[in-house]
């Protein structure tokens, strides 16, 4: 169900889960394709903001829900760490590493992921979620890692 009320197809949401890997895909072709070596920061800003201006746009348009007081200084610090900080380190890493080698290490995610849940929660995963996540890191590393691929302890 969509935010109105109204029911979402199949195919809606198909196409929306088809669309986040391609636009995330297309950042290793975009950085070192298109845009100019070894600026992170030139890259990060070139990312963030048009879409930042365009949900902006659309947030103005559509909410009227504004931060109030402390939840200014939150905003800010999510801001910074999510477009200040990751961005700029996702270029330099694009810089330093093979596509291969950081999906590889994106194949992990889940099980940083599960770690970290059990970190804060104290919860420790199932069984079964370590074992698909392995097997998902596993598999992810088998397609896209070439023989020689090299290690680059600062992109990693």
């Amino acid at each position: 169900m969509t935010m109105e009320g109204e029911p979402t197809s199949l195919g809606k949401i198909s196409a929306f889960t088809i669309l986040a890997p391609l636009a995330w895909g297309s950042t290793y072709v975009t950085i070192t394709q298109l845009l100019p070596a070894g600026r992170p920061l030139l890259i990060a800003l070139m990312r963030v903001v048009p879409a930042g201006l365009v949900l902006l746009g659309v947030g103005s348009l559509r909410f009227r829900w504004r931060p109030h007081g402390a939840e200014w200084w939150q905003t800010t610090l999510l801001a910074l760490f999510n477009f200040g900080l990751f961005f700029p380190l996702l270029a330099a890493a694009v810089y330093r590493l093979p596509g291969g080698v950081a999906a590889a290490f994106g194949g992990l995610q889940p099980l940083f992921v599960a770690s970290l849940s059990w970190l804060i929660s104290k919860k420790r995963p199932r069984s079964f979620t370590l074992l698909v996540s392995c097997v998902a890191a596993v598999g992810v590393s088998m397609v896209v890692l070439r023989p020689g691929a090299h290690f680059d302890v600062v992109g990693i």
